[in-house]
């Protein structure tokens, strides 16, 4: 996620331009072998469309039973003149079931079950995002635990809130010294517009991104403070027996 401004508000319901930044990458690394020297990855072919289970099965009659003895006296799902040949700059093309090239695809929103069965088939909507430099994140006020966030939910991504001046450094720093003196963190949600009403949603950080539900932490010293946005996807729940 780069560097962004973002508006968001405190308690008082004042608002300010603030900057959201991902946490600093690790220093980078090489990998070597045993005798300390460099190796590095390869894409290699590992199959033809003509070794596919789909296409072995046709070759056996579509007998599982042909396709099983098939491949214990033989070796028909391997390319031997394929196999193992390194695969130089190529791009990503979508295929029909049989095969063929697929030039133009229609997006489709799929929704499924518990068990997997499709229910519904429907054109794709973009979702836009509920983050961004004119929607200003309200103060939600819901507050909780550290312990009880890190046992309900998964955090899988983390952003950092920092100031951009003098001012916006007081306003940050009052909202983690609240965030610290309670010892708690709280919610951050978007703002979605639905039929013309701006209404609370999930953080989404672009355009068809993923939603996140946002917990905000803050900790403060004598001379700076620490904000730091905890992102997650996933409630987790016990499993009902």
């Amino acid at each position: 996620m780069a560097l962004r401004t973002i508006k968001i508000a405190d308690e008082k319901k004042r608002d300010a331009d603030i900057q959201i930044e991902p946490p600093k990458r690790k220093a980078s690394f090489n990998w070597t072998n045993q005798r300390n020297q460099p190796v590095h990855s390869e894409r290699l072919i590992k199959a033809t469309e003509e070794h596919t289970y789909a296409a072995l099965l046709k070759k056996f009659d579509g007998d599982d039973n042909k396709l099983a003895l098939g491949l214990v006296d033989g070796d028909p799902e391997v390319p031997f003149d394929m196999a193992g040949r390194r695969i130089g700059p190529s791009d990503r093309v979508w295929i029909r079931e049989d095969g063929s090239v697929l030039y133009c695809a229609r997006t489709l929103m799929v929704r499924t079950d518990a068990s997997g069965e499709e229910v519904e088939r429907t054109d794709f909507i973009d979702v836009e995002a509920t983050v961004g430099d004119e929607t200003i994140l309200p103060w939600t006020g819901r507050t909780f635990s550290r312990d009880e966030i890190v046992h309900k939910f998964a955090i899988i991504r983390k952003v950092r809130l920092r100031h951009v001046n003098g001012l916006t450094f007081d306003f940050l720093y009052e909202i983690a010294k609240t965030l610290h003196e309670e010892d708690k963190v709280v919610l951050m949600r978007g703002i979605a517009e639905v039929d013309g009403k701006k209404r609370p949603a999930p953080l989404i950080f672009q355009t068809n991104g993923s939603p996140y539900q946002g917990f905000l932490e803050g900790r403060v010293d004598e001379n700076g403070f620490l904000l730091v946005l905890h992102l997650s996807n996933l409630e987790l729940k016990k499993v009902q027996s």
